[in-house]
């Protein structure tokens, strides 16, 4: 027997985020029987084994792992959710980073590139960068790049390492 105050959602994320859901992580739940209508969730387990290509025998997707969700203060009209019910959700992954405009990225691969930056003498240098992600034409940094620098969005095809420039 079990006994609760929660209804708790269970769902396949893809592999990619794996190191990205955390415990504790706020999610929207959206499911078929509610067109319109979205649930507030909290992530409360994480099993971080991921399914290979024989996940097909135990119904988990391949390349995906599964995240528990609970959902809370369901409203007396919401309370009709039952298990079975499939839909999907969005989990929030909130986390503070310096950004920089796709632009200023040269020659990446792999979650690396370059960009070019202003030093203090009013010189170009290139520096090495590491980011995480893209959206809406912005970059993610992880290293390489700080608050405070000054990066070359735009004519880096002129520019070579060592350049004097002035700022417009």
């Amino acid at each position: 027997m079990v006994v609760g105050d929660n209804l708790v959602f269970r769902t396949a994320a893809d592999q990619r985020y794996v190191s990205w859901v955390k415990k504790g992580n706020k999610a929207t739940v959206y499911l078929a029987a509610y067109p319109g209508r979205s649930f507030e969730g909290e992530v409360i387990r994480i099993d971080v084994y991921v399914a290979g290509d024989d996940a097909v025998k135990t119904g988990q997707p391949p390349y995906t792992f599964y995240v528990w969700l609970s959902l809370k203060q369901l409203s007396k009209e919401q309370a009709s959710v039952v298990s079975g019910m499939n839909g999907y959700c969005i989990i929030e992954y909130p986390f503070k980073t310096v950004s920089i405009p796709q632009s200023a990225l040269m020659r990446y691969s792999g979650q690396q590139g370059m960009v070019m930056m202003v030093e203090k003498d009013m010189r170009i240098t290139l520096k090495p960068i590491t980011y995480s992600m893209t959206a809406d034409g912005w970059i993610a940094v992880d290293s390489g790049v700080n608050a405070d620098d000054l990066v070359i969005v735009s004519g880096q095809v002129g520019l070579q390492q060592g350049d004097r420039v002035s700022l417009q």
